[in-house]
């Protein structure tokens, strides 16, 4: 979208995503948010952070279920299935890591949507690793 005119600030709404400093177990999903798109509705992805923090599982080398998830992954899903995100961030080491803030995502599909983080770490006792984690985020969605 362009620029934002009063009539159509009145109809959109911000939904923040905040997951503050958490434990992500092995193997584990956290649903951050969820959210319905109507016939002409426009949700735009306007900025989103994973931080891991720390690895609290000593010694362990990580053993991912999946190897281009990384040791995290934040994405936005339409519905139940991890591995086709509409919109993916992922964290292979500890730092700080975001989407480009300049470019939002658009989507404009009808249809009920989610934002989940996932800890892709277990496939193996020795290579499961505990993360601390940090998650920020918005959306905007504009209704006609």
């Amino acid at each position: 979208m362009s620029y934002v005119t009063a009539s159509q600030f009145d109809r959109a709404g911000q939904m923040f995503l905040a997951l503050p400093q958490a434990e992500l177990r092995r193997g584990n999903a956290v649903r951050l948010a969820d959210f319905e798109l109507l016939r002409g509705d426009v949700a735009e992805l306007r900025y989103l952070t994973l931080s891991v923090l720390r690895i609290l599982t000593t010694g362990a080398v990580p053993d991912y279920i999946n190897s281009s998830l990384g040791l995290a992954t934040v994405g936005l899903y339409s519905g139940s299935m991890l591995c086709a995100p509409l919109v993916s961030l992922t964290a292979s080491t500890v730092g700080t890591f975001m989407l480009n803030p300049n470019q939002t995502r658009q989507i404009t599909t009808p249809g009920s949507y989610n934002v989940r983080l996932f800890n892709n770490t277990g496939r193996t006792v020795a290579g499961a690793v505990d993360l601390s984690v940090v998650v920020t985020g918005s959306i905007r969605i504009f209704r006609p």
